[in-house]
């Protein structure tokens, strides 16, 4: 019997922590929306492009035919922020653009500007990421935004709390698409 309780009350436990994860990524659902709303409404985004539970705003058009595949290269510069409904340079955690760092006043807090490269077919890139930034073309500036359940997930990363919905500002410089 006294097994019996115990085992119920941790399902109950679990689905109540499940329950409210939910809750918090609905509620970060709805902010993310609403911000694309004010970004598309104010002219500041072109179009979006939403791909499993992440959503890409095109801020400037890239150029070319080629889009990035599933399996390609792309390198670019780029913000991160924790996103709580908006744009605040004091959500950024991480940066590899100088000037965005210096008007976030991160000056000299950079130690490597050099421009990323992630390689969607063999790198391990958090789910958000890797599913804004298929179908960018060379030249393209974006946001890239989801919720926590695409980002780091449980695990508290630095300054970023576990379960943290995510904006990241992008410029792509090129992409490598493999024939």
């Amino acid at each position: 019997m006294k097994k019996t309780l115990i085992s119920l009350l941790a399902v109950l436990s679990l689905a109540s922590c499940n329950q409210q994860l939910q809750m918090t990524y609905d509620s970060q659902d709805k902010k993310i929306n609403s911000f694309i709303a004010s970004q598309l409404s104010s002219g500041a985004a072109k179009r979006v492009y939403v791909n499993e539970g992440c959503s890409r705003l095109v801020l400037e058009e890239g150029e070319g035919p080629d889009s990035l595949s599933a399996e390609g290269k792309v390198t670019f510069r780029y913000a991160a922020y924790t996103f709580t409904g908006s744009l605040s340079k004091n959500n950024l955690f991480d940066t590899n653009d100088e000037e965005i760092a210096a008007s976030s006043g991160w000056n000299g807090i950079v130690t490597d500007n050099s421009a990323r490269t992630l390689d969607l077919g063999t790198d391990k890139v958090m789910a958000g990421l890797r599913n804004g930034l298929y179908g960018v073309k060379k030249g393209q500036v974006c946001y890239i935004v989801f919720n926590g359940k695409y980002g780091f997930g449980s695990k508290p990363i630095g300054t970023v709390a576990s379960n943290s919905a995510l904006l990241y500002h992008i410029k792509v410089e090129s992409i490598e698409n493999r024939n």
